[in-house]
């Protein structure tokens, strides 16, 4: 890395799941902009990889930890023209994840517009220490850094209204993940993972894939539904993605599981010429795969709190369970395609089972086509977005240099 009279464009987007809402933006921007460099700033090191395959000459920071020397040598060497944060809580205190306030005073220093896109409210309070001490002494400081929020709704722009922020800088654009379909064609997959395909045509052609599973719950409720799958369809594969597989508890849990149900199982970052021919679970312990996992499934389960549209745009069947808290912006996702019948929620193990064999013995040719139709009505929150960047900012500027 190195300045070189370059600026960049730098994108707070924690994980993965923020990275589908960044790619909706990015191409069109630096397009626009080419000569501006894409720095990712990332919530933690074993993302990377998963940024720079969607992005290969981009540049990931970890901020996780991040002091302020940190912060100033990546201002240095990559001097920002703009900052985005992606999906995070309009009030930086209430992020789940930790967002330094020095990451946004030190782009403010350096000059860069700053906006947060697809914002939304968490209403929590401070998870640490650090975050309450930034409340206290940044709280407005950072409300007044921010040169737009780019919200998903009326509340979102009440609240800050009422904590000072002029209405000019607010506006209402909507949820861009309904317009993820942008990105995808639906029915298709180019990048399913090699490995992955090929070892389960050997496998089986019922695949049962659960993407971020991460309460012991949920994880018991989809173990236990695939095998009582197995009497039906012996041969069912099932694709399971625990949320933090990195994390050594948890995975000694769920291995823990697997083997109390005498389940054959891998791991997906394991050579696939080692898979026994039997396998019945491939547990996704890789990083940025899921949504393309997604497109060979027959079926696909989504955990808790995480976004149902990815499976959908493959014109999946999806299914989900309840419990699901409404302080996550996945939440309005899934209850208003819970409502509208697209997708299906379940309670218990045998209820699930039931759910998938019905699915499995009758596909719907038409699902592709209702679900577009539904998208296509909630959509619409990109193009908003973009007209915003595009001319109430130094995009607009540096676009027309």
């Amino acid at each position: 890395m190195s300045g070189s009279g370059r600026r960049w464009l730098w994108v707070y987007a924690y994980a993965v799941g923020e990275l589908g809402v960044a790619e909706l933006l990015l191409q069109p921007l630096l397009e626009r902009c080419p000569e501006l460099g894409l720095l990712f700033i990332v919530g933690k090191g074993n993302y990377h990889s998963a940024y720079q395959a969607r992005f290969p000459l981009c540049e990931t920071w970890n901020i996780d930890p991040c002091g302020t020397s940190e912060i100033e040598r990546m201002a240095v060497q990559c001097p920002p023209a703009a900052l985005l944060i992606i999906e995070m809580p309009c009030f930086l205190w209430e992020a789940p994840c930790r967002f330094p306030f020095s990451v946004v005073e030190r782009a403010k220093a350096a000059g860069a517009f700053v906006a947060v896109i697809n914002g939304w409210l968490y209403e929590a309070q401070p998870s640490c220490r650090m975050d309450r001490l930034e409340k206290r002494w940044f709280g407005k400081a950072y409300l007044r850094h921010v040169d737009r929020f780019l919200v998903q709704n009326d509340n979102v722009r009440n609240r800050l209204l009422a904590a000072g922020v002029d209405l000019a800088r607010i506006a209402v654009t909507g949820n861009i993940k309904f317009d993820a379909g942008a990105m995808v064609t639906t029915g298709t997959a180019s990048n399913v993972p090699t490995r992955v395909s090929a070892a389960l045509k050997k496998l089986g052609s019922v695949v049962i894939v659960a993407g971020s599973v991460q309460d012991i719950d949920e994880q018991t409720l989809v173990l236990d539904a695939f095998m009582e799958l197995l009497a039906t369809y012996p041969e069912a594969v099932l694709i399971v993605a625990p949320r933090y597989p990195e994390q050594h508890e948890r995975r000694i849990c769920l291995e823990a599981m697997l083997a109390q149900r005498r389940l054959i199982y891998v791991y997906r970052s394991t050579e696939s010429s080692e898979w026994p021919a039997r396998t019945q679970v491939i547990v996704l312990d890789t990083m940025g795969e899921l949504r393309d996992c997604y497109a060979i499934a027959s079926v696909a389960y989504v955990g808790r709190n995480h976004s149902v549209l990815e499976p959908l745009l493959f014109a999946k069947p999806v299914f989900v369970t309840g419990g699901w808290q409404a302080r996550y912006p996945s939440y309005p996702v899934n209850r208003c395609l819970v409502d509208s019948g697209i997708v299906i929620e379940t309670e218990t193990a045998i209820a699930l089972c039931e759910a998938w064999t019905d699915a499995l013995a009758s596909p719907s040719a038409e699902r592709g086509a209702l679900v577009d139709c539904a998208l296509a009505e909630l959509a619409g929150a990109r193009a908003r977005t973009l007209e915003i960047l595009f001319n109430c900012g130094p995009f607009a500027e540096i676009g027309h240099a």
